[in-house]
């Protein structure tokens, strides 16, 4: 469901959502440790199964075997169900790897070898399935692919499902996808000198958001950001602010100049999304900023004379200038 429709303005953003458990560190660590118990009972099973699949054969026995383990899924979290409901991975996969992104797989096959491939960033990767469906099914092959999560039990259970990886599943220059522990929000350590972040090139090539951005935005948790209005004990002017505000600031600078962010809500519109992140704050120069690279078409509805869609995605794209 959408936000209230945004007010006419240039720097105001859209009308904040009511908070929700959905924006609290503490569900999704109990939703992620919950993932882990299951996948533990799942992979107890598996092996199980293969131990009695194991001495049946021993004992000639080809009697047909059920395993009658559980297919459902249970390893996605909610967001990730609501996405994969409208195709969301797979449109987002199709985008990426068409021939009208730059960045695509296939523009980059005709370059030459020393031609450096895509870097991919995940944040509020979960268990890392879009990073897996992008390198398995989109062949994005070679560049560096970092999932990351401020639950520590999230990027656990990525790890885990994805220790299995074989060498021809991982990219071409030997790396697996790596999945790190880290909040967008961390002031102590400087994501610029963390070994994951590609500070050479000035940020990632590709950012994706999938729900992220609609999970901080539940978030009641607020911010102190000085000289914007009230004043603290100094004379200094402060204000609080939910922290979705700082969010489009914050991600931008983790896009290289150049490059683009992906990001797919449930609960936004595609023009409130916009309006978040390419907003200038206070009014001030445009200089470094968002702008809107392109969108993905999902399904329209129409329900109360008004149309609408379940899903939005839009690709941003980092340029510097006035």
């Amino acid at each position: 469901m959408s936000a209230t429709a945004p007010a006419e303005g240039v720097d105001d953003h859209p009308p904040h959502l009511e908070p929700s458990q959905l924006g609290t560190k503490e569900y999704w660590e109990s939703f992620y440790d919950n993932s882990l118990s299951h996948l533990s009972s799942k992979r107890r099973k598996g092996n199980k199964l293969q131990r009695d699949t194991n001495q049946q054969e021993d004992e000639g026995n080809e009697e047909d075997y059920d395993s009658g383990e559980d297919e459902d899924d249970d390893d996605d979290d909610p967001g990730t169900s609501w996405f994969t409901e409208h195709n969301a991975p797979e449109k987002v996969m199709t985008f990426l790897t068409s021939p009208s992104f730059p960045l695509a797989p296939c523009n980059n096959q005709s370059q030459s070898q020393s031609q450096p491939q895509p870097t991919i960033l995940d944040l509020g990767t979960g268990n890392g399935s879009m990073l897996a469906l992008l390198r398995d099914e989109g062949g994005f092959l070679g560049g560096r692919m970092v999932g990351v999560d401020y639950s520590p039990k999230s990027i656990e259970l990525a790890r885990k499902l994805h220790e299995d990886d074989s060498p021809a599943q991982e990219n071409t220059e030997g790396e697996a996808i790596r999945f790190e522990v880290w909040d967008v929000f961390d002031k102590e350590r400087d994501v610029r000198k963390l070994d994951w972040f590609p500070a050479v090139g000035g940020g990632f090539d590709i950012v994706l958001d999938k729900g992220t951005f609609d999970a901080i935005s539940l978030s009641a948790e607020e911010v102190v950001d000085v000289g914007k209005g009230g004043e603290d004990m100094k004379g200094s002017r402060v204000v609080q602010r939910r922290v979705c505000e700082q969010y489009p600031g914050v991600v931008r600078a983790l896009v290289r100049i150049g490059g683009f962010l992906v990001v797919t809500s449930c609960n936004w519109t595609e023009e409130e999304l916009i309006r978040w992140f390419t907003r200038r704050e206070g009014g001030g120069e445009a200089g470094d900023r968002l702008v809107v690279f392109d969108r993905v078409e999902y399904p329209k509805f129409r329900f109360g004379g008004q149309e609408g869609q379940g899903v939005c995605t839009v690709c941003f794209q980092r340029v510097s200038g006035s």
